[in-house]
């Protein structure tokens, strides 16, 4: 009565396919800096 015991794999493998669809934010405001002259404007950027 009891199956015959069979290996199975510990993870299933999974495929991403909704890589063609994501549209990732622009990182454009988080690359910008503005030049500050005074000493204390490089320390609290």
């Amino acid at each position: 009565f009891p199956p015959s015991f069979q290996a199975v794999p510990c993870k299933p493998i999974v495929l991403d396919t909704a890589v063609n669809a994501i549209e990732f934010p622009s990182l454009e405001n988080h690359l910008k800096r503005d030049d500050k002259k005074s000493l204390f404007g490089r320390w609290w950027r």
